[in-house]
């Protein structure tokens, strides 16, 4: 958008881009008799979190209004505040160039894998230590997710025998379908990460209790995402509201 242009010029300019991107997405509008109303267009996307939704739900009133309101010298005489066009140009720019997942957990360390022949007690020292609550351990099939909450489990099982003389793979056996990992590429973005994490992206499973992002081929896993991780991914999306 030129800063040259009226608020209102620069709103419907950021309104129009925001339908292309969601009309590309979709693969919808490709020709006239192809038209999808706007509001669908955002009820059916899912590169949007709901907040932006809503919000962009609003603005098409105000949208309508300028544009089919009246004009001087070519101009809408309707202006909207900048704060409002601030918002739109947020929402849009979120969708041109998504942020990534990876660049929320940039102050994050790399992860610790685990290897299901690991003393049990490794962990529990990264817990004292380091407040953790889950890691990732390398298994056959790829990687599982070993929690405090499994901990707890097998501890309470086995609490006669007093004892920590067990591995990893001991303690894995007492994990709960929740306890689910899933890895995801470096290019996996903030809100996907949000729509896996809400159980949106996949209906058929339980929704993963932690992201694993994937490093390049040879490479360990780079990040660790967990559900605490939340008000951080939802942080990197904040704008004008």
């Amino acid at each position: 958008m030129s800063e040259d242009q009226t608020r209102a010029q620069r709103f419907l300019s950021a309104f129009s881009a925001i339908e292309d991107i969601l009309s590309t997405q979709q693969n919808l509008r490709n020709t006239t008799e192809d038209w999808t109303p706007f509001s669908t267009l955002v009820h059916n996307s899912e590169t949007l979190l709901h907040s932006h939704k809503e919000q962009l739900k609003r603005l098409a009133k105000l949208r309508n209004a300028i544009a089919h309101g009246d004009y001087r010298n070519g101009e809408p005489i309707a202006d909207p505040r900048e704060e409002t066009v601030e918002q739109i140009a947020h929402i849009h720019n979120l969708l041109a160039k998504p942020p990534l997942l990876i660049d929320a957990l940039a102050q994050s360390k790399k992860p610790r894998i685990f290897q299901p022949t690991d003393p049990i007690s490794e962990f529990l020292s990264l817990v004292t230590q380091f407040n953790f609550s889950q890691v990732p351990v390398k298994v056959t099939k790829g990687y599982d997710l070993l929690t405090t909450n499994a901990v707890a489990r097998w501890f309470a099982a086995n609490y006669e025998a007093q004892t920590i003389d067990a591995s990893v793979d001991d303690v894995l056996a007492y994990a709960e379908s929740g306890d689910r990992l899933q890895t995801v590429n470096p290019m996996t973005t903030t809100v996907e990460a949000i729509r896996l994490f809400s159980g949106l992206a996949d209906t058929t499973n339980e929704p993963p209790a932690a992201l694993l992002v994937k490093g390049k081929m040879g490479e360990s896993p780079r990040k660790l995402c967990v559900r605490s991780d939340l008000t951080l991914l939802y942080a990197q999306l904040e704008g004008a509201n």
